[in-house]
This record gives structure tokens, C-alpha cells and sequence, in this order.
């Protein structure tokens, strides 16, 4: 694992949330979204996609607390990179799950630089954060030598409102002010106890040339 964070409002907040459980689910600290129930299809789908995509090198950020990722069966020759802002986390899945195939690393991906991958799983995170950093977020991915992005969207949300980090509302970043275009595909991820949600896919190229547009 890398040089401790800077201590910031993302560090604090979800540092807090992990330490008091305060996603409340006994399964996993980081939430029902991230139960074995709530990830049939993706754990189902994700294998797949990192096969028809070459994926080679895999990073998982954030990857809390591991609780559905780790039972993934990874295609042959397909390293993983989990990474999280919880630093007492990394640590103990560092010491718990790190082997040739997986490393762990502590990692804020609105402040990066994101490591060098081929695809970028960004689940359940952009709707706890804040537009601004969002959209710092995005530009590290813009900036890395990373080809996609895998994110989670909310297709039915007409207007993306702010929240302070940890908190929660839908995103949908087609809409202002991301504006990214449509992607090239979606996994249905629905939570079973909230709104449907997809994994958007989008090509880096997609999102350099949306930016200049805008």
C-alpha cells in the first residue's frame, strides 16, 4: 500500500461511514448494494465483459470491502487492482486477500492518479458524491492511461442535484453537467432494495471527446 492519504471531507466521511457500519447491513460494510443478493447479475455478467474487452488489468475503485468481488471468478492472465479511501480497510484486505492475481491499494479517485488498468469498475460511488467531485473524478479517468470506465447510472434521473460526500441521491451522468453520451453498453445492476440502476460502459475517447464538446 502507498503513503498514508491526505486527510479531506472523502477520507473523514467515509472513513466515519465504514468504522459505524452506517450503511447498516450485516453482510457488508459497504452496504445492501454490495451483498451477494444485491450482485447476481453483474458477478454474473462481469467475467464476460472483462473477456470480450481484453481486459487484462482490472481496478476496482472503490472496492470496499470485497464482499461480492471476492467469490468472481477473473478470466486467465486478468490481474485485479482493488482500491478504496478507507485506508484501515486496505490494510486488513491486504493482508486477507492479496495474492498474485489481486493487489489492494489506498486510493481517492477524485484527487488520483488513477493507477494504469484497461477498465475501471466505479460501482455505487458517483450518486455519494458531490458534482464538483464528479467531475474530478472523470477528469483523472480522462487524464489516465485507462480504456474504460464502468460506472453506475440512474437512466431515469432528469436532474443531477448535489449531496455532501457520503450522502445519496440518483445520478445520471448524460445529463448536465457530465453530459457523457450513450454508452457503448449497459448492465442492468438492480439493487433489491432500491431504484434500477445500470453499469454504464464508455470508452475514454468517448469522454475526452464529449468534454471538448462541452
Amino acid at each position: 500500500m502507498p503513503g498514508r492519504l491526505h486527510r479531506n471531507p472523502h477520507t473523514e466521511a467515509f472513513g466515519e461511514i465504514f468504522g459505524k457500519n452506517e450503511w447498516k447491513s450485516e453482510e457488508s460494510r459497504s452496504g445492501t448494494g454490495s451483498t451477494l443478493g444485491a450482485t447476481v447479475e453483474i458477478r454474473r455478467r462481469l467475467p464476460r465483459l472483462l473477456k470480450d474487452f481484453s481486459v487484462k488489468k482490472f481496478l476496482d475503485a472503490p472496492c470496499g470491502d470485497f464482499n461480492w468481488m471476492q467469490t468472481v471468478s477473473l478470466p486467465e492472465g486478468v490481474s485485479y487492482i482493488g482500491a478504496d479511501i478507507v485506508e484501515e480497510m486496505v490494510s486488513r484486505l491486504s493482508a486477507e486477500h492479496a495474492d498474485l492475481t489481486h493487489r489492494f491499494i489506498a486510493l481517492d479517485i477524485v484527487q488520483g492518479p488513477l493507477p494504469e488498468a484497461d477498465l475501471w469498475l466505479c460501482r455505487h460511488t458517483f450518486f455519494h458524491l458531490p458534482v464538483n467531485d464528479i467531475a474530478l473524478a472523470l477528469r483523472q479517468f480522462r487524464e489516465s492511461k485507462i480504456n474504460y470506465l464502468l460506472a453506475t447510472n440512474h437512466n431515469f434521473c432528469r436532474r443531477n442535484l448535489d449531496v455532501n460526500p457520503g450522502g445519496y441521491r440518483f445520478i445520471n451522468l448524460r445529463k448536465a453537467p457530465f453530459n457523457l453520451p450513450k454508452p457503448i453498453l449497459e448492465i442492468d445492476d438492480f439493487d433489491i432494495l432500491g431504484p434500477p440502476n445500470v453499469l454504464a460502459l464508455w470508452k475514454r475517447d468517448q469522454i475526452i471527446s464529449s468534454r471538448r464538446r462541452h
